[in-house]
């Protein structure tokens, strides 16, 4: 298990997150079956843990000083 200090931090691409994210929504629109829906959606959840993680390494980090 990795310790906080050696957890590492990169400052999300929000406008590629906000495309990538919209590019999905379109997809679903289109998705042609449950398992292309499922799919989408646990890459869609992927995508929110990791830039959940990161606000939350930033938020405790900026505490910290």
């Amino acid at each position: 298990m990795k310790t906080f200090a050696e957890l590492p931090y990169a400052r999300p691409d929000f406008q590629a997150a906000g495309k990538e994210l919209a590019a999905m929504a379109e997809k679903l629109k289109n998705a042609g079956s449950y398992e292309e829906m499922k799919d989408i959606f646990f890459k869609k959840q992927e995508m929110e843990r990791e830039l959940d993680t990161m606000e939350t390494i930033c938020s405790i980090r900026a505490d910290m000083d």
